[in-house]
């Protein structure tokens, strides 16, 4: 049997396990909360979307405290974002919008993935499932749309149509900052032939940037951010600065939360720069596939969130995109398959770090600093792994005359 298919029918028996448990506990939250999924209402974040849009029809302030009240939640995109007025949506449209969007997410995942193996069905178990990316299901978060946005961009890059994968990335980026990020799968063999059109997007999202720069305060204040379900440069630091304050340490070492955002945001880069410095100095001998360019499109993506600090969870279905290639590797020998296999565990120990089960059974201190090491851990190996899939003549464009080292990883006998 086809293992996708395999993995398909995981799928449904999921979904029917929790309308199961739900009929029986006749609680929403209550069995969201079992399955590891910490919700109320279902599909929340489109709900606030199509709600707001709603109230911004009766000239309402959707960035106002009235608004939040009968809403569920702060708009808290840009201007840009205001648009979707025009499509006529509603509050009454959730369930039909939620039902397409998760249908088309999983479609072009499926389709993205490709065949897998026996391994690859359990890699893709462990991950689809878990609480982390199943919460993106649950909420049917902008990320779902953007998933999928990124995917069709992806298509028309592979069919040098580069100038509509460019506008695509282009669009997302202007409801959500990050998707620019992406921008990194256009670091392949055609690079020369695409900058152009590469400096053009940048140009045009630097533009954009500035003309809302003014949005950013009311943006910030009004994105909820959180500590156990989140992942990003600050986390760590957010989480202890409390203690290191109990305990007297902010005496002697006098540095402001700001500052020390700063300070972990430069230790990040530190990180990155590690990472690509090593990968530069190597290369190996895959061919430029869509899984390659997936692996750019997630560790791009992965990066840039990282250093902006804070993300939730459900942020981490964009590591979606590199599992094809990192299955790859690890069936390869050397250095590419040790590490592909440790990021697969961190990527576990991440997703299902904040499972009540799991808290159950390990101690809570154990689990912070497993996960925060998972996800430093993260940022050095999607640097790492993404300067190494830079072909040897993209590189030469800006270091004309280095010679780079070729290791070449063959797979085992």
């Amino acid at each position: 049997m086809n293992n996708r298919l395999i993995l398909l029918c995981f799928l449904v028996l999921y979904f029917v396990v929790f309308r199961y448990v739900f009929i029986q506990l006749n609680d929403y939250s209550i069995t969201c909360k079992v399955f590891g999924v910490y919700s109320s209402i279902p599909a929340n974040d489109l709900h606030v979307i199509a709600c707001s849009m709603e109230c911004l029809r009766k000239g309402m302030d959707i960035q106002s405290k009235e608004v939040n009240d009968l809403c569920g939640g702060y708009f808290n995109y840009t201007r840009f974002a205001r648009l979707l007025v025009y499509t006529g949506i509603m509050d009454s449209h959730t369930k039909i919008i939620a039902i397409v969007l998760i249908i088309l997410y999983f479609f072009v995942l499926f389709r993205f993935i490709g065949e897998i193996d026996v391994f690859g069905l359990i890699v893709y178990i462990i991950l689809l499932y878990s609480p982390a990316l199943m919460l993106l299901i649950e909420r049917v978060n902008i990320d779902m749309p953007i998933f999928i946005a990124l995917y069709i961009s992806l298509y028309f890059l592979r069919r040098n149509k580069s100038a509509i994968s460019a506008l695509i990335i282009l669009f997302v980026s202007f409801i959500k900052l990050y998707p620019i990020c992406a921008l990194s799968m256009y670091l392949n063999k055609n690079f020369k032939n695409n900058i152009k059109i590469l400096i053009f997007t940048l140009l045009a999202y630097l533009l954009y940037i500035f003309l809302i720069r003014g949005e950013f305060t009311a943006i910030y204040n009004l994105t909820g951010r959180g500590l156990e379900y989140s992942y990003g440069a600050q986390i760590f630091i957010d989480s202890m600065y409390p203690f290191l304050k109990g305990w007297g340490v902010t005496r002697y070492v006098p540095f402001s939360l700001e500052q020390f955002h700063v300070l972990f945001f430069l230790m990040a880069l530190l990180m990155v720069s590690l990472g690509v410095s090593m990968g530069l100095r190597q290369q190996i001998n895959d061919e430029d596939t869509v899984h390659i360019d997936g692996l750019r499109v997630g560790a791009g993506i992965y990066i840039g969130t990282f250093l902006i600090g804070n993300n939730w969870v459900y942020r981490l279905c964009f590591l979606l995109f590199t599992v094809p290639q990192i299955l790859k590797w690890c069936k390869k020998q050397k250095a590419m398959r040790s590490l592909s296999i440790i990021a697969l565990m961190c990527i576990t120990v991440y997703i299902y770090n904040d499972y009540w089960a799991i808290r159950m059974l390990v101690n809570f201190t154990l689990l912070f600093y497993a996960k925060e090491l998972a996800a430093w851990f993260l940022l050095f190996y999607y640097s790492y792994a993404f300067s190494l899939t830079i072909p040897f003549s993209t590189r030469s464009l800006f270091s004309p005359g280095t010679t780079f080292k070729a290791t070449v990883y063959e797979p085992p006998p």
